[in-house]
């Protein structure tokens, strides 16, 4: 496989995912959101996107990050599988 083979792949296969979900996945069907406006008045008054939000999310993350990398760090330590 040649190096563009390999980036075209990751770059689908892991583009696609979110972009699958933002399309595809609604609560409601349109015409009910049009109908009712108030279903998502969360996202109209921003509440979901605060700074508290913000850093609750980034701290989330990073305890992730710390959990993976400190797992594959004890599995790899003494170089064997």
């Amino acid at each position: 496989m040649d190096s563009w083979s390999l980036v075209m792949f990751n770059i689908f296969f892991t583009s696609w995912p979110p972009l699958a979900i933002g399309i595809w996945d609604r609560l409601f069907p349109f015409e009910v959101m049009i109908d009712y406006p108030a279903l998502y008045h969360l996202s109209q008054s921003s509440e979901g996107f605060s700074l508290k939000a913000y850093f609750i999310w980034a701290f989330t993350g990073l305890v992730h990050a710390t959990v993976i990398s400190l797992i594959a760090y004890q599995t790899f330590k003494n170089g064997k599988n």
